[in-house]
Protein backbone atom coordinates (compact mmCIF):
# COMPACT_ATOMS: atom_id res chain seq x y z
CA UNK A 1 0.00 0.00 0.00
CA UNK A 2 1.48 3.55 -0.77
CA UNK A 3 2.02 6.10 1.89
CA UNK A 4 -0.80 8.46 0.57
CA UNK A 5 -3.11 5.12 0.73
CA UNK A 6 -1.86 4.53 4.29
CA UNK A 7 -2.67 8.68 5.35
CA UNK A 8 -6.17 8.31 3.80
CA UNK A 9 -7.08 5.18 6.06
CA UNK A 10 -5.77 7.08 8.87
CA UNK A 11 -7.51 10.11 8.22
CA UNK A 12 -10.66 8.29 7.50
CA UNK A 13 -10.44 6.72 10.64
CA UNK A 14 -9.68 9.81 12.98
CA UNK A 15 -12.30 11.70 10.77
CA UNK A 16 -15.25 9.23 9.87
CA UNK A 17 -17.12 11.91 8.06
CA UNK A 18 -17.28 15.74 7.48
CA UNK A 19 -19.45 16.46 10.20
CA UNK A 20 -17.08 14.95 12.89
CA UNK A 21 -14.42 17.20 11.69
CA UNK A 22 -16.71 20.23 11.39
CA UNK A 23 -17.60 19.50 15.18
CA UNK A 24 -14.01 19.46 16.38
CA UNK A 25 -13.18 22.74 14.86
CA UNK A 26 -16.29 24.68 15.79
CA UNK A 27 -15.81 23.19 19.41
CA UNK A 28 -11.96 22.97 19.86
CA UNK A 29 -11.90 26.87 19.26
CA UNK A 30 -14.39 27.28 21.73
CA UNK A 31 -12.49 25.00 24.25
CA UNK A 32 -9.41 27.16 23.86
CA UNK A 33 -11.10 30.57 24.61
CA UNK A 34 -12.69 28.82 27.60
CA UNK A 35 -9.37 27.60 29.07
CA UNK A 36 -7.13 30.66 28.36
CA UNK A 37 -9.10 32.78 30.42
CA UNK A 38 -9.35 30.37 32.80
CA UNK A 39 -5.67 29.96 33.57
CA UNK A 40 -5.41 33.81 33.32
CA UNK A 41 -7.57 33.96 35.77
CA UNK A 42 -5.46 31.57 38.27
CA UNK A 43 -3.05 32.04 40.67
CA UNK A 44 0.57 31.51 38.81
CA UNK A 45 0.86 27.97 41.45
CA UNK A 46 -1.76 26.55 40.08
CA UNK A 47 -1.54 27.99 36.29
CA UNK A 48 1.71 25.92 36.83
CA UNK A 49 0.48 22.48 37.87
CA UNK A 50 -2.67 23.01 35.49
CA UNK A 51 0.03 23.47 32.61
CA UNK A 52 2.40 19.93 33.70
CA UNK A 53 -1.95 18.25 33.82
CA UNK A 54 -2.48 19.30 29.81
CA UNK A 55 0.89 18.75 28.70
CA UNK A 56 0.49 15.19 30.09
CA UNK A 57 -3.04 14.53 28.43
CA UNK A 58 -1.80 15.78 25.58
CA UNK A 59 1.43 13.49 25.44
CA UNK A 60 -1.32 10.76 26.78
CA UNK A 61 -3.48 11.62 23.50
CA UNK A 62 -0.58 11.57 21.40
CA UNK A 63 0.25 8.13 22.04
CA UNK A 64 -2.90 6.88 21.82
CA UNK A 65 -3.17 8.38 18.48
CA UNK A 66 -0.25 6.71 17.59
CA UNK A 67 -0.88 4.14 19.12
CA UNK A 68 -4.15 3.64 16.87
CA UNK A 69 -2.42 4.53 13.53
CA UNK A 70 0.05 1.43 14.20
CA UNK A 71 -2.99 -0.57 14.58
CA UNK A 72 -4.78 0.38 11.93
CA UNK A 73 -1.62 0.40 9.48
CA UNK A 74 0.02 -2.67 11.11
CA UNK A 75 -3.25 -5.05 10.11
CA UNK A 76 -4.21 -3.72 6.70
CA UNK A 77 -2.82 -6.23 5.46
CA UNK A 78 -3.27 -9.04 7.46
CA UNK A 79 -5.06 -11.50 9.05
CA UNK A 80 -6.86 -9.54 12.51
CA UNK A 81 -5.18 -10.63 15.79
CA UNK A 82 -7.78 -13.92 17.53
CA UNK A 83 -8.89 -15.36 13.63
CA UNK A 84 -8.10 -18.93 13.22
CA UNK A 85 -8.98 -21.36 10.49
CA UNK A 86 -10.05 -24.61 11.09
CA UNK A 87 -8.15 -24.20 14.58
CA UNK A 88 -5.11 -22.95 13.25
CA UNK A 89 -4.33 -19.37 14.80
CA UNK A 90 -3.45 -17.32 12.01
CA UNK A 91 -3.83 -13.51 13.31
CA UNK A 92 -1.50 -11.47 12.28
CA UNK A 93 -0.41 -13.33 8.74
CA UNK A 94 0.21 -11.59 6.14
CA UNK A 95 -2.07 -12.37 2.74
CA UNK A 96 0.42 -14.48 1.03
CA UNK A 97 1.28 -16.77 4.24
CA UNK A 98 -2.47 -16.65 5.18
CA UNK A 99 -3.74 -17.78 1.80
CA UNK A 100 -0.94 -20.95 1.64
CA UNK A 101 -1.92 -22.15 5.17
CA UNK A 102 -5.61 -21.85 3.73
CA UNK A 103 -4.94 -24.02 1.01
CA UNK A 104 -2.77 -26.45 3.00
CA UNK A 105 -5.60 -27.10 5.41
CA UNK A 106 -8.13 -27.69 2.84
CA UNK A 107 -6.33 -30.25 1.02
CA UNK A 108 -6.11 -31.82 4.80
CA UNK A 109 -9.83 -31.40 5.34
CA UNK A 110 -10.45 -33.09 2.00
CA UNK A 111 -8.80 -36.14 2.94
CA UNK A 112 -11.16 -36.33 6.01
CA UNK A 113 -13.67 -38.85 6.11
CA UNK A 114 -16.91 -40.32 7.53
CA UNK A 115 -17.18 -43.59 10.14
CA UNK A 116 -19.75 -45.87 11.46
CA UNK A 117 -19.44 -48.21 14.61
CA UNK A 118 -21.13 -51.79 14.25
CA UNK A 119 -21.18 -54.18 16.81
CA UNK A 120 -18.65 -51.86 18.49
CA UNK A 121 -16.14 -52.30 15.64
CA UNK A 122 -15.44 -48.92 13.61
CA UNK A 123 -15.93 -49.09 10.04
CA UNK A 124 -14.39 -46.35 7.93
CA UNK A 125 -16.16 -45.05 4.89
CA UNK A 126 -13.90 -46.05 2.09
CA UNK A 127 -14.22 -42.42 0.02
CA UNK A 128 -12.90 -39.24 1.72
CA UNK A 129 -14.73 -36.20 1.65
CA UNK A 130 -13.62 -34.71 -1.80
CA UNK A 131 -14.01 -38.42 -3.18
CA UNK A 132 -18.16 -38.25 -1.59
CA UNK A 133 -18.47 -34.59 -3.19
CA UNK A 134 -17.30 -32.39 -1.24
CA UNK A 135 -16.37 -29.46 -2.92
CA UNK A 136 -14.09 -27.20 -1.02
CA UNK A 137 -13.39 -23.41 -2.19
CA UNK A 138 -10.13 -22.50 -0.70
CA UNK A 139 -9.96 -18.93 -2.42
CA UNK A 140 -13.48 -18.38 -0.40
CA UNK A 141 -12.23 -19.43 2.39
CA UNK A 142 -9.25 -17.15 2.53
CA UNK A 143 -11.68 -14.27 1.62
CA UNK A 144 -13.70 -15.59 4.82
CA UNK A 145 -10.49 -15.41 6.99
CA UNK A 146 -9.45 -11.92 6.29
CA UNK A 147 -12.93 -10.33 6.64
CA UNK A 148 -13.16 -11.65 9.54
CA UNK A 149 -13.75 -9.14 12.50
CA UNK A 150 -13.19 -6.23 10.10
CA UNK A 151 -17.00 -5.20 10.70
CA UNK A 152 -15.98 -5.04 14.68
CA UNK A 153 -15.81 -1.93 16.46
CA UNK A 154 -11.80 -0.79 17.01
CA UNK A 155 -11.16 -2.53 20.54
CA UNK A 156 -13.23 -6.37 19.38
CA UNK A 157 -11.62 -6.03 15.70
CA UNK A 158 -7.97 -5.56 17.47
CA UNK A 159 -8.86 -7.55 20.75
CA UNK A 160 -6.60 -10.62 20.52
CA UNK A 161 -8.75 -11.78 23.46
CA UNK A 162 -11.68 -12.02 21.00
CA UNK A 163 -11.50 -15.30 19.38
CA UNK A 164 -13.09 -16.21 15.65
CA UNK A 165 -12.59 -19.40 14.26
CA UNK A 166 -13.16 -19.51 10.02
CA UNK A 167 -14.70 -22.48 8.92
CA UNK A 168 -13.86 -23.50 5.50
CA UNK A 169 -16.44 -23.35 2.81
CA UNK A 170 -17.41 -25.81 0.61
CA UNK A 171 -20.59 -27.46 -1.43
CA UNK A 172 -21.81 -30.56 -1.22
CA UNK A 173 -25.13 -32.49 -2.22
CA UNK A 174 -27.10 -34.16 0.50
CA UNK A 175 -29.14 -36.86 -1.92
CA UNK A 176 -26.07 -38.02 -3.64
CA UNK A 177 -24.39 -38.76 -0.17
CA UNK A 178 -27.22 -40.34 0.85
CA UNK A 179 -27.40 -42.46 -2.28
CA UNK A 180 -23.67 -43.62 -1.87
CA UNK A 181 -24.75 -44.57 1.49
CA UNK A 182 -27.43 -46.36 0.98
CA UNK A 183 -26.08 -48.48 -1.74
CA UNK A 184 -22.80 -48.80 -0.25
CA UNK A 185 -23.85 -49.93 3.36
CA UNK A 186 -27.25 -50.51 2.82
CA UNK A 187 -27.14 -53.32 5.96
CA UNK A 188 -25.98 -51.06 8.43
CA UNK A 189 -29.69 -49.24 8.00
CA UNK A 190 -33.10 -50.15 9.18
CA UNK A 191 -36.30 -48.20 7.58
CA UNK A 192 -38.69 -46.51 10.20
CA UNK A 193 -42.29 -47.84 9.59
CA UNK A 194 -44.61 -46.14 11.05
CA UNK A 195 -48.14 -48.11 12.26
CA UNK A 196 -50.63 -48.09 9.26
CA UNK A 197 -54.16 -48.94 9.23
CA UNK A 198 -54.84 -50.65 5.85
CA UNK A 199 -58.25 -52.55 4.68
CA UNK A 200 -57.73 -55.95 3.97
CA UNK A 201 -59.78 -56.15 1.06
CA UNK A 202 -57.95 -60.41 0.37
CA UNK A 203 -58.45 -61.92 3.15
CA UNK A 204 -60.43 -60.55 6.48
CA UNK A 205 -62.40 -57.35 4.48
CA UNK A 206 -61.55 -55.27 7.77
CA UNK A 207 -59.02 -52.35 8.47
CA UNK A 208 -56.14 -54.23 10.11
CA UNK A 209 -53.20 -52.75 11.80
CA UNK A 210 -49.19 -52.78 10.03
CA UNK A 211 -47.85 -52.31 13.61
CA UNK A 212 -44.50 -49.70 13.36
CA UNK A 213 -41.17 -50.81 13.30
CA UNK A 214 -38.21 -49.25 14.84
CA UNK A 215 -35.41 -48.26 12.40
CA UNK A 216 -31.72 -46.77 12.19
CA UNK A 217 -31.36 -44.55 9.63
CA UNK A 218 -28.11 -42.01 8.90
CA UNK A 219 -28.08 -39.21 10.92
CA UNK A 220 -27.41 -37.11 7.91
CA UNK A 221 -31.33 -37.60 6.75
CA UNK A 222 -32.44 -35.12 10.17
CA UNK A 223 -31.63 -31.86 9.33
CA UNK A 224 -30.24 -30.53 12.68
CA UNK A 225 -27.55 -33.74 12.79
CA UNK A 226 -26.38 -32.49 9.03
CA UNK A 227 -25.98 -29.19 10.45
CA UNK A 228 -23.67 -30.22 13.04
CA UNK A 229 -21.71 -32.52 10.23
CA UNK A 230 -21.53 -29.91 7.97
CA UNK A 231 -19.63 -28.27 10.93
CA UNK A 232 -17.42 -30.57 11.63
CA UNK A 233 -16.21 -31.01 7.79
CA UNK A 234 -16.01 -27.03 7.77
CA UNK A 235 -13.92 -27.42 11.16
CA UNK A 236 -11.30 -29.82 9.48
CA UNK A 237 -12.73 -32.75 11.35
CA UNK A 238 -10.36 -35.88 10.30
CA UNK A 239 -12.57 -38.52 11.34
CA UNK A 240 -16.28 -37.62 11.29
CA UNK A 241 -18.69 -40.36 13.03
CA UNK A 242 -22.04 -40.53 11.41
CA UNK A 243 -23.09 -44.14 12.85
CA UNK A 244 -26.81 -44.90 11.91
CA UNK A 245 -29.43 -43.81 15.18
CA UNK A 246 -32.16 -45.89 16.20
CA UNK A 247 -35.37 -44.24 15.69
CA UNK A 248 -38.44 -45.16 17.11
CA UNK A 249 -41.72 -44.66 14.84
CA UNK A 250 -43.61 -41.12 15.79
CA UNK A 251 -46.75 -42.52 16.12
CA UNK A 252 -48.37 -45.04 18.31
CA UNK A 253 -49.71 -49.30 17.53
CA UNK A 254 -52.42 -48.53 20.26
CA UNK A 255 -54.07 -45.69 18.20
CA UNK A 256 -53.42 -47.31 14.99
CA UNK A 257 -55.56 -50.58 16.66
CA UNK A 258 -58.38 -47.76 18.60
CA UNK A 259 -58.67 -46.20 15.02
CA UNK A 260 -59.28 -49.31 12.95
CA UNK A 261 -62.20 -50.81 15.27
CA UNK A 262 -64.06 -47.61 15.18
CA UNK A 263 -63.52 -47.93 11.28
CA UNK A 264 -65.11 -51.21 11.57
CA UNK A 265 -67.93 -50.25 13.44
CA UNK A 266 -68.77 -48.32 10.51
CA UNK A 267 -68.20 -50.63 7.52
CA UNK A 268 -69.57 -53.03 9.39
CA UNK A 269 -73.31 -51.34 9.13
CA UNK A 270 -75.52 -52.71 6.29
CA UNK A 271 -77.80 -49.94 4.56
CA UNK A 272 -80.74 -51.48 2.34
CA UNK A 273 -81.63 -49.44 -0.86
CA UNK A 274 -85.44 -50.64 -1.21
CA UNK A 275 -88.37 -49.90 -3.85
CA UNK A 276 -91.64 -50.92 -3.41
CA UNK A 277 -90.72 -52.52 -0.20
CA UNK A 278 -88.50 -55.28 -1.96
CA UNK A 279 -84.84 -54.87 -1.54
CA UNK A 280 -83.02 -53.05 -4.44
CA UNK A 281 -79.52 -53.16 -3.21
CA UNK A 282 -77.90 -53.59 0.04
CA UNK A 283 -74.75 -51.27 0.68
CA UNK A 284 -72.09 -52.96 2.80
CA UNK A 285 -68.35 -52.73 3.98
CA UNK A 286 -67.17 -53.08 0.15
CA UNK A 287 -69.22 -49.85 -0.91
CA UNK A 288 -68.71 -47.68 2.76
CA UNK A 289 -65.11 -48.30 2.40
CA UNK A 290 -64.86 -46.16 -0.91
CA UNK A 291 -65.37 -43.01 0.92
CA UNK A 292 -63.73 -43.24 4.39
CA UNK A 293 -60.03 -42.99 5.07
CA UNK A 294 -58.25 -44.03 7.52
CA UNK A 295 -55.13 -42.20 8.78
CA UNK A 296 -52.89 -40.31 10.57
CA UNK A 297 -54.68 -36.77 11.13
CA UNK A 298 -52.24 -34.73 9.47
CA UNK A 299 -52.68 -36.51 6.53
CA UNK A 300 -56.34 -36.05 6.57
CA UNK A 301 -57.45 -33.34 3.53
CA UNK A 302 -60.35 -31.60 6.11
CA UNK A 303 -61.65 -30.11 3.10
CA UNK A 304 -62.16 -33.61 1.74
CA UNK A 305 -63.24 -35.47 4.54
CA UNK A 306 -65.05 -34.74 8.12
CA UNK A 307 -63.67 -36.86 10.84
CA UNK A 308 -66.06 -39.11 12.15
CA UNK A 309 -63.64 -41.24 14.54
CA UNK A 310 -60.21 -40.30 16.52
CA UNK A 311 -58.08 -41.93 18.70
CA UNK A 312 -54.41 -40.96 19.34
CA UNK A 313 -52.93 -39.39 16.39
CA UNK A 314 -55.35 -41.63 13.95
CA UNK A 315 -58.53 -40.53 12.62
CA UNK A 316 -61.42 -42.01 10.32
CA UNK A 317 -62.83 -39.36 7.82
CA UNK A 318 -65.86 -39.73 6.02
CA UNK A 319 -66.24 -37.83 2.68
CA UNK A 320 -70.15 -36.82 1.58
CA UNK A 321 -68.34 -35.58 -1.76
CA UNK A 322 -66.66 -39.22 -2.34
CA UNK A 323 -69.90 -41.02 -1.31
CA UNK A 324 -72.48 -39.29 -3.75
CA UNK A 325 -69.86 -39.47 -6.61
CA UNK A 326 -70.11 -43.12 -5.74
CA UNK A 327 -73.76 -43.56 -5.41
CA UNK A 328 -74.49 -41.81 -8.70
CA UNK A 329 -71.77 -43.04 -10.75
CA UNK A 330 -71.70 -46.50 -9.42
CA UNK A 331 -74.47 -47.92 -7.65
CA UNK A 332 -77.78 -45.94 -8.68
CA UNK A 333 -76.85 -46.73 -12.45
CA UNK A 334 -76.34 -50.54 -11.21
CA UNK A 335 -79.67 -50.23 -10.12
CA UNK A 336 -81.57 -49.98 -13.61
CA UNK A 337 -82.96 -53.40 -14.91
CA UNK A 338 -84.33 -53.73 -18.66
CA UNK A 339 -87.69 -55.14 -18.44
CA UNK A 340 -87.65 -58.87 -19.20
CA UNK A 341 -89.92 -59.69 -21.64
CA UNK A 342 -93.00 -62.54 -21.23
CA UNK A 343 -92.35 -65.39 -23.84
CA UNK A 344 -94.84 -68.01 -23.64
CA UNK A 345 -95.75 -70.79 -26.27
CA UNK A 346 -98.80 -70.11 -27.47
CA UNK A 347 -102.11 -71.79 -30.38
CA UNK A 348 -103.00 -70.51 -33.18
CA UNK A 349 -105.86 -68.81 -31.42
CA UNK A 350 -103.53 -67.17 -28.66
CA UNK A 351 -104.65 -69.29 -26.13
CA UNK A 352 -100.94 -69.91 -23.82
CA UNK A 353 -99.54 -73.58 -23.96
CA UNK A 354 -96.61 -72.99 -21.68
CA UNK A 355 -94.91 -69.81 -20.18
CA UNK A 356 -90.77 -70.77 -21.42
CA UNK A 357 -90.54 -66.92 -19.23
CA UNK A 358 -92.05 -65.17 -17.06
CA UNK A 359 -91.89 -61.31 -17.52
CA UNK A 360 -90.91 -58.87 -15.81
CA UNK A 361 -90.96 -54.80 -15.42
CA UNK A 362 -87.49 -52.69 -15.62
CA UNK A 363 -86.45 -49.98 -12.99
CA UNK A 364 -84.74 -47.13 -13.95
CA UNK A 365 -84.17 -44.85 -10.95
CA UNK A 366 -84.38 -41.02 -10.52
CA UNK A 367 -82.08 -38.58 -9.08
CA UNK A 368 -81.92 -38.65 -5.50
CA UNK A 369 -79.37 -35.92 -4.43
CA UNK A 370 -79.81 -36.26 -1.02
CA UNK A 371 -79.26 -40.09 -1.03
CA UNK A 372 -75.23 -39.74 0.58
CA UNK A 373 -77.03 -37.22 3.45
CA UNK A 374 -79.41 -39.82 4.35
CA UNK A 375 -76.37 -42.57 3.87
CA UNK A 376 -74.79 -40.51 6.22
CA UNK A 377 -77.52 -39.82 8.69
CA UNK A 378 -78.21 -43.87 8.57
CA UNK A 379 -74.70 -45.08 9.64
CA UNK A 380 -73.91 -41.67 12.37
CA UNK A 381 -76.81 -40.43 13.53
CA UNK A 382 -78.92 -43.33 14.08
CA UNK A 383 -81.30 -42.73 10.80
CA UNK A 384 -83.08 -45.40 9.35
CA UNK A 385 -81.25 -47.91 7.87
CA UNK A 386 -84.03 -48.97 5.56
CA UNK A 387 -84.03 -46.26 2.22
CA UNK A 388 -86.70 -46.05 -0.01
CA UNK A 389 -85.23 -45.35 -3.66
CA UNK A 390 -86.94 -43.00 -6.17
CA UNK A 391 -87.75 -45.43 -9.49
CA UNK A 392 -90.15 -45.30 -12.19
CA UNK A 393 -91.01 -48.92 -13.43
CA UNK A 394 -90.57 -50.05 -17.24
CA UNK A 395 -93.23 -52.15 -18.24
CA UNK A 396 -92.47 -55.65 -19.83
CA UNK A 397 -93.70 -56.82 -23.60
CA UNK A 398 -94.76 -60.09 -24.32
CA UNK A 399 -93.30 -62.69 -26.91
CA UNK A 400 -95.77 -65.40 -28.72
CA UNK A 401 -94.20 -67.90 -30.34
CA UNK A 402 -96.75 -70.25 -31.89
CA UNK A 403 -96.77 -73.80 -32.24
CA UNK A 404 -99.50 -75.49 -33.30
CA UNK A 405 -98.80 -77.98 -35.90
CA UNK A 406 -95.06 -77.73 -34.57
CA UNK A 407 -92.56 -80.54 -32.51
CA UNK A 408 -91.77 -79.65 -29.17
CA UNK A 409 -90.18 -81.46 -26.23
CA UNK A 410 -90.81 -80.24 -22.58
CA UNK A 411 -88.53 -81.46 -19.74
CA UNK A 412 -89.54 -81.15 -16.12
CA UNK A 413 -86.75 -81.41 -13.75
CA UNK A 414 -88.75 -80.89 -10.56
CA UNK A 415 -91.84 -84.05 -11.41
CA UNK A 416 -88.47 -86.26 -13.71
CA UNK A 417 -90.64 -86.50 -16.52
CA UNK A 418 -90.25 -85.42 -20.57
CA UNK A 419 -92.69 -84.83 -22.48
CA UNK A 420 -93.77 -85.00 -25.92
CA UNK A 421 -95.99 -82.03 -27.71
CA UNK A 422 -97.54 -81.24 -30.98
CA UNK A 423 -98.31 -78.07 -30.82
CA UNK A 424 -101.18 -77.90 -27.92
CA UNK A 425 -101.56 -81.59 -27.74
CA UNK A 426 -99.49 -83.80 -25.66
CA UNK A 427 -98.62 -86.95 -27.23
CA UNK A 428 -96.56 -89.13 -24.40
CA UNK A 429 -95.12 -88.40 -21.14
CA UNK A 430 -91.84 -90.51 -20.18
CA UNK A 431 -89.50 -90.69 -16.80
CA UNK A 432 -86.83 -89.65 -16.95
CA UNK A 433 -83.39 -89.17 -14.83
CA UNK A 434 -81.58 -85.83 -15.02
CA UNK A 435 -78.39 -84.71 -13.68
CA UNK A 436 -77.39 -84.82 -9.74
CA UNK A 437 -76.85 -81.60 -8.07
CA UNK A 438 -72.92 -81.86 -9.14
CA UNK A 439 -73.49 -82.36 -12.48
CA UNK A 440 -77.02 -80.56 -13.28
CA UNK A 441 -79.09 -81.06 -16.58
CA UNK A 442 -79.21 -76.96 -18.07
CA UNK A 443 -82.26 -75.10 -18.27
CA UNK A 444 -83.90 -72.65 -21.09
CA UNK A 445 -84.89 -73.34 -24.70
CA UNK A 446 -82.70 -75.18 -26.94
CA UNK A 447 -83.00 -77.14 -30.28
CA UNK A 448 -82.36 -80.64 -31.32
CA UNK A 449 -78.97 -80.14 -32.65
CA UNK A 450 -77.32 -84.09 -33.78
CA UNK A 451 -78.95 -87.46 -33.67
CA UNK A 452 -76.51 -90.61 -33.14
CA UNK A 453 -77.91 -94.30 -32.79
CA UNK A 454 -74.92 -95.66 -31.32
CA UNK A 455 -72.09 -93.69 -29.40
CA UNK A 456 -69.30 -94.32 -26.94
CA UNK A 457 -69.33 -92.03 -24.55
CA UNK A 458 -66.67 -91.19 -21.94
CA UNK A 459 -64.84 -87.80 -20.36
CA UNK A 460 -61.46 -89.32 -20.59
CA UNK A 461 -60.84 -89.30 -24.36
CA UNK A 462 -61.29 -92.59 -26.95
CA UNK A 463 -57.76 -93.22 -26.94
CA UNK A 464 -57.64 -94.20 -22.94
CA UNK A 465 -60.96 -96.10 -23.00
CA UNK A 466 -60.50 -100.15 -22.64
CA UNK A 467 -61.47 -102.58 -25.46
CA UNK A 468 -62.22 -105.96 -24.99
CA UNK A 469 -60.40 -109.19 -26.79
CA UNK A 470 -62.00 -108.89 -29.87
CA UNK A 471 -61.40 -104.83 -30.30
CA UNK A 472 -64.63 -103.56 -29.05
CA UNK A 473 -64.88 -101.11 -26.42
CA UNK A 474 -65.15 -102.07 -22.34
CA UNK A 475 -67.29 -100.73 -19.94
CA UNK A 476 -64.97 -98.69 -17.34
CA UNK A 477 -65.62 -96.57 -14.95
CA UNK A 478 -63.58 -95.08 -11.75
CA UNK A 479 -64.97 -92.25 -9.60
CA UNK A 480 -66.43 -89.41 -11.77
CA UNK A 481 -64.02 -90.68 -14.94
CA UNK A 482 -66.14 -93.32 -17.10
CA UNK A 483 -66.11 -94.76 -20.56
CA UNK A 484 -69.60 -96.23 -21.59
CA UNK A 485 -69.86 -97.92 -25.12
CA UNK A 486 -73.14 -98.79 -26.93
CA UNK A 487 -75.01 -95.82 -25.85
CA UNK A 488 -77.73 -95.23 -28.15
CA UNK A 489 -80.62 -92.70 -29.14
CA UNK A 490 -78.27 -90.38 -28.65
CA UNK A 491 -80.07 -86.58 -29.63
CA UNK A 492 -78.21 -83.69 -27.82
CA UNK A 493 -79.85 -80.11 -27.74
CA UNK A 494 -77.20 -78.28 -26.36
CA UNK A 495 -73.15 -79.07 -26.18
CA UNK A 496 -72.68 -82.04 -25.10
CA UNK A 497 -75.91 -82.08 -22.93
CA UNK A 498 -79.03 -84.56 -24.45
CA UNK A 499 -81.23 -87.41 -24.43
CA UNK A 500 -80.06 -91.05 -24.16
CA UNK A 501 -80.10 -94.33 -22.85
CA UNK A 502 -78.53 -95.91 -19.93
CA UNK A 503 -77.72 -99.86 -18.86
CA UNK A 504 -75.44 -98.71 -15.68
CA UNK A 505 -78.05 -98.42 -13.24
CA UNK A 506 -81.67 -98.72 -12.66
CA UNK A 507 -82.49 -95.19 -11.39
CA UNK A 508 -85.12 -93.51 -12.62
CA UNK A 509 -87.76 -90.55 -11.19
CA UNK A 510 -84.53 -88.80 -9.64
CA UNK A 511 -81.38 -87.54 -10.24
CA UNK A 512 -78.74 -89.47 -11.05
CA UNK A 513 -76.86 -88.51 -14.38
CA UNK A 514 -73.47 -85.98 -15.47
CA UNK A 515 -75.85 -83.66 -16.94
CA UNK A 516 -77.92 -85.74 -19.54
CA UNK A 517 -81.21 -87.20 -19.77
CA UNK A 518 -81.85 -90.54 -19.29
CA UNK A 519 -84.43 -92.08 -20.79
CA UNK A 520 -85.73 -96.12 -20.91
CA UNK A 521 -84.48 -97.78 -24.23
CA UNK A 522 -87.73 -98.28 -25.51
CA UNK A 523 -88.73 -94.29 -24.53
CA UNK A 524 -85.72 -93.12 -26.04
CA UNK A 525 -86.39 -94.72 -29.26
CA UNK A 526 -89.88 -93.07 -29.17
CA UNK A 527 -88.52 -90.01 -28.97
CA UNK A 528 -85.56 -90.67 -31.16
CA UNK A 529 -87.53 -91.51 -34.29
CA UNK A 530 -90.42 -88.53 -33.64
CA UNK A 531 -88.11 -85.65 -33.09
CA UNK A 532 -86.03 -83.98 -36.22
CA UNK A 533 -83.15 -81.68 -36.35
CA UNK A 534 -84.30 -78.36 -34.68
CA UNK A 535 -86.78 -79.40 -32.63
CA UNK A 536 -87.63 -77.16 -29.80
CA UNK A 537 -86.86 -78.34 -26.34
CA UNK A 538 -87.67 -76.78 -23.38
CA UNK A 539 -85.65 -77.80 -19.66
CA UNK A 540 -87.24 -76.07 -16.42
CA UNK A 541 -88.11 -76.68 -12.84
Amino acid sequence: MEGGEKQNLQKKWLFNDVSKQHFIVKHGERLKRHLDTTIREMHPTHRGAMFWVLASLGAMAVLFVAFIGFQVVQYNDRVLPGVSFAGVELGGKNKIEARKIVASEIAKIEQGYFSVTKDGEEIVIEKNLGELGFVFDAEQSFDDLFDAKREDGFWSKYNGGKKVDVVANFETNREELMVYLYQNYAELVDQVREPLVIFDDENTQRFVVQKGVTGRVWPIEDDAKWGEILGLVGNGAELIDITPETVEPKLRDHDAEGVAMRANEIIDQKIALQYNGKLVYELDFADIVVWIKVAPKSELDLDLYKIVGEFGDFAVGYSDNLASAYLNEKIIPSMATAPVSERVLVDDDGNVIYTLQNGKNGLAPKSMPDLAKQIYAAIFQGGSKKITLNMTEKAFGREEIKVDGQKWIEVNLRTQRAMMWHGSELLNTFVISSGVSAFPTVTGEFRIQSKIATQLMTNVGRQNCPRNADGSWQYWTSGDKYCLPDVRWVMYFYGDYGFHTKYWNEVWGYPSSHGCVNMHEADAKTMFDWAEYGTRVVVHY
